[in-house]
């Protein structure tokens, strides 16, 4: 990712267009390349110009790092009861801290940090982050965050770092992140501490709060500066001197990609303050899954839609058949005639049958056709008939059923005949027709 993070001096309150700026390029090319450059608001609009006209292909995050004078950041102990109604109590637990109305204060935690049970919290005036963004509009730079620079410091556990650059000296600790101080003032603190390591040593307590101290500085830091540090901290506690490779924007730079991986920084541009390019970036990143998922949908419904006319025509043809077999047998059924005619699916065969079927039960019909259908169908089945069995046929007025044959013998109808006869059926040659005709009834 290809970033700009753009520093302000550590004593600056508010931010203008006469504000000096510091920033650092980091370019994630197929080799890694880092620019710094200092200047005005309006230098660094020149300069992001030409960046970005001679690398129209590529996108730049742009990160703004404010100093501990125009935010507060603080790591947090919380309690489970905190962590549950974070939002609603969150507040309260800043606003110790604040020496402003915590209503005139836009706040953002992130719960994603090393040490368990504690947020890392930022709160800025809303008054200042108003005109931090409308100045970078003005000057028509997307400022796509806006962080606590000193929350990109790190030291060890139980450890005071000192960051020492050529204009600048940053307090660093778990509690107290960033604080800007000057050669004077470090005697004043550390003498505190001192003081009060020891009035724990005399009432037999402990604390492993702080047990030395790392002076990390700059190229550019001044030996006289080094040495008035180390001689004011070394009688209070022990001191371990660091040379930094590059300048506090390279070192803070650096810790800004390591924290981003981790998904642990706190950024002021969300809620009321969220960069609308953000969300650009993550509509145009999520878009051709978004597209392509509603290809898939549109197919989906599509073939849903082509399979239930399919099946609504199978529906249909079922229908018009097994309407057509119900009036072979009941020709004289009107109604079934007409929803034929006028295709009314709402005609139910099945209905109709079972209809019927309840009237053969009841005595109200005549049972005479099933009763010899039923010993019928068993013969048939018992003679493996090898004739084919052309046409079925009731007589209400004879009361008996007439089969016509083709193919097979004399033989197999003989055989069939004797069958019948078992079944205690009448069983009668149709002389009338020319084709091999049974008349099946009940015996009298």
């Amino acid at each position: 990712m290809n970033t700009i993070i753009i520093r302000i001096p550590e004593t600056s309150y508010y931010l203008d267009k006469n504000t000096n700026l510091q920033w650092c390029v980091t370019d994630n090319g197929k080799k890694e390349k880092q620019v710094e450059a200092t200047g005005k608001i309006e230098d660094f609009t020149s300069y992001y110009q030409s960046l970005m006209s001679n690398n129209s292909g590529n996108h730049y995050t742009i990160v703004l790092a404010l100093p501990s004078t125009m935010v507060l950041y603080k790591n947090l102990a919380t309690n489970e009861k905190h962590r549950k109604y974070l939002s609603s109590t969150l507040p309260y637990l800043v606003e110790e801290y604040l020496s402003d109305n915590i209503e005139e204060m836009h706040i953002q935690y992130s719960t994603l940090n090393n040490v368990s049970g504690h947020i890392s919290v930022c709160a800025i005036k809303n008054n200042l982050i108003k005109e931090i963004i409308e100045l970078f509009n003005q000057s028509l730079i997307p400022l796509d965050s806006l962080i606590a620079e000193a929350q990109l410091y790190h030291t060890e556990q139980n450890s005071i770092s000192l960051i020492l650059d050529k204009s600048s000296l940053i307090i660093v600790n778990k509690d107290d992140q960033g604080i800007v101080a000057t050669n004077e003032t470090i005697i004043n603190y550390f003498d505190n501490i001192k003081t009060v390591k020891d009035e724990l040593n005399n009432t037999n307590l402990t604390t492993d709060d702080v047990n030395n101290v790392i002076l990390k500085y700059t190229a550019n830091a001044c030996q006289k500066d080094i040495n008035l540090i180390t001689n004011a901290v070394q009688n209070k506690l022990p001191i371990d001197t660091i040379k930094l490779e590059n300048t506090i924007i390279d070192y803070i730079s650096k810790t800004y990609k390591k924290k981003l991986k981790n998904n642990s920084i706190v950024d002021l541009r969300q809620g009321t303050y969220a960069c609308k390019r953000k969300i650009g970036k993550f509509i145009h990143r999520w878009k051709p899954i978004a597209i392509a998922l509603c290809f898939f949908f549109v197919i989906d419904v599509l073939v849903s839609t082509g399979l239930g006319f399919s099946y609504l025509q199978k529906k249909n043809n079922l229908w018009k058949t097994n309407t057509e077999k119900y009036i072979e047998i009941f020709p004289k059924d009107q109604q079934a005639i007409r929803a034929l005619q006028k295709k009314d699916y709402k005609f139910d065969v099945q209905k109709m049958l079972k209809n019927r079927m309840k009237g053969f039960d009841q005595g109200t019909t005549d049972n005479t056709f099933l009763f010899v259908w039923y010993r019928l169908s068993a013969a048939i089945e018992e003679s493996k008939l090898q004739s084919i069995l052309e046409k079925i046929d009731y007589s209400s007025n004879s009361k008996k059923i007439k089969l016509e044959f083709s193919g097979g013998d004399i033989q197999e109808i003989n055989k069939l005949k004797s069958i019948l006869d078992k079944y205690n059926l009448d069983v009668q040659e149709d002389t009338k027709d020319k084709t091999k005709s049974l008349l099946v009834g009940k015996k009298t």
